[in-house]
């Protein structure tokens, strides 16, 4: 927390998406897809998860908050 915005893009890529945080600053969020998949007797199984994080900036890109999530 506190490094600007830019360094997080510079060392995680760009986010997937955008959002406002209703501050007048954004919030960065990077997605992910995982899916596993198992055969159990003849049937196939399959579980996906959507795991998340989120990093909220200031109207200057400053990092002042974040979360993970799936």
């Amino acid at each position: 927390m506190g490094h600007h915005k830019s360094e997080l893009i510079q060392s995680w890529g760009p986010p997937t998406r955008y959002e406002m945080d209703g501050k007048g600053g954004e919030i960065l969020i990077y997605e992910k897809s995982i899916t596993r998949g198992q055969v159990i007797g003849n049937t196939y199984y399959e579980n996906t998860k959507h795991p998340y994080n989120m990093f909220y900036a200031d109207q200057n890109g400053k990092l002042y908050y974040w979360r993970t999530g799936s």
